[in-house]
């Protein structure tokens, strides 16, 4: 006895391809939506000197800051601090450079190459040089620039003169910068206890001036203040004190130590 075939009508077959296309189209819409909130909700603002403790970021993840109030004249570090006992690999990497309070596009990009990252123990380290993210972002858009700056020069009027004022230009302020940085944490190493899936990266992230080119950080200044007003105590008081001590502790200052409290113990006496 021979089975028969089903087949489905192709109206129907029809009906069915276009709700398994409707319903993808859709969880991808939501899908899209949810990692757009999820970015934005993920840019954290960072000024100098104002430290943010205790972090928390899921390994694997990334997240952006966008730092305010950077001089273009100044040298900037970028330090992240984690807790030896959780390995972790931390990435930094420049994604925007623009002025500060200027409202332009996300996916502008302004270091075209990944920025290196120093690591010392455990802290990851970006130099940032405002002045120089500024230049690179300057040769980026120079093409695009001298298309307006064509049309500017034919806009002008004929006897050449410009209505800016280019000496007050030039005695203005610099504007502050602002620089997204975005920060990558990975699981470094294996554990056997925890999964690196459903970790946590812990970490403090905290911007800092730096002096005479990168040398050392501005709070150093305290530090090195209290070394000035130690060494100028020790010199003053610990260091005669020192001397005495060890002069005394010599057999020939000792003898004539001796020698001199006994004459004057038989002055005294007589």
């Amino acid at each position: 006895m021979r089975r028969r075939a089903f087949f489905l009508p192709r109206s129907l077959l029809r009906l069915l391809l276009l709700l398994a296309a409707a319903t993808a189209a859709a969880g991808g819409a939501t899908d899209h939506g949810n990692n757009e909130q999820g970015s934005r909700a993920q840019l954290t603002h960072l000024f100098p000197e104002t430290p943010l403790h205790a972090q928390r970021q899921p390994c694997g993840a990334t997240r952006r800051f966008r730092l305010h109030a950077l001089a273009p004249d100044k040298v900037y570090d970028l330090k992240v601090s984690y807790p030896a006992s959780l390995p972790t690999t931390f990435a930094l990497e420049v994604a925007r450079v623009a002025a500060d309070g200027d409202r332009t596009e996300e996916s502008d990009r302004a270091d075209g190459d990944a920025v290196r990252v120093r690591r010392r123990l455990n802290t990851a380290k970006l130099r940032l040089r405002p002045s120089e993210l500024l230049l690179l972002l300057a040769r980026q858009q120079r093409d695009t620039q001298d298309e307006i700056v064509n049309a500017y020069r034919l806009a002008l009027p004929k006897d050449g003169t410009d209505n800016d004022d280019s000496d007050s230009d030039s005695r203005r302020q610099p504007t502050p910068v602002a620089v997204d940085v975005v920060l990558r944490a990975d699981v470094e190493g294996v554990s056997p206890f925890v999964d690196p899936r459903t970790r946590e990266c812990v970490f403090d992230i905290v911007v800092e001036e730096m002096l005479l080119g990168g040398a050392f950080p501005f709070n150093t200044l305290v530090l090195i203040a209290w070394l000035l007003l130690l060494l100028a105590a020790a010199l003053k008081w610990v260091f005669p004190f020192l001397l005495r001590k060890i002069a005394l502790e010599l057999p020939a200052e000792r003898a004539v130590f001796v020698s001199g409290s006994g004459a004057d113990s038989d002055r005294k006496e007589s």
